[in-house]
């Protein structure tokens, strides 16, 4: 593995991750699953290459959100931190909040406002996509 560009992890630290290479996508997802998940009125996701990414602590427990999806978070204090899909197992999707430095990083997209939340004003003049886009 090259040079870990990014460091993130749980609320607790229990989950602890690396990340060597580019990061692929940073998207806004505002479908109905990411905001549950999340607690928030959307969540913000990075894309990595499953090969770039080293647990270093415990691994994210899985949750089979939905058919070929799982959702993975801390088995401790609770706080999610990754999005995995069957149909692209080549990427991890690690979410924003859990970078240690969340800040080196900026989102290129909205994804799905279709479900956004009504009160939520979009002005920060990044594209936007209905749903997923293709």
């Amino acid at each position: 593995m090259s040079t870990v560009n990014y460091r993130g992890g749980c609320l607790c630290g229990s989950v602890r991750y690396e990340i060597a290479g580019e990061l692929q996508q940073v998207v806004h997802c505002h479908c109905t699953m990411c905001r549950r998940h999340s607690g928030a009125a959307f969540l913000t996701y990075a894309a990595c290459r499953a090969e770039d990414l080293r647990l270093i602590a415990h691994p994210p427990a899985p949750y089979p959100s939905s058919q070929g999806t799982t959702r993975g978070h801390c088995g401790r204090c609770g706080s999610p931190v990754t999005f995995t899909s069957d149909s692209d197992t080549a990427t991890v999707w690690l979410t924003l909040g859990s970078f240690d430095e969340p800040e080196r990083v900026h989102p290129r997209e909205h994804w799905f406002i279709a479900s956004r939340l009504p009160w939520l004003h979009l002005d920060d003049g990044l594209p936007g996509w209905q749903e997923f886009p293709l």
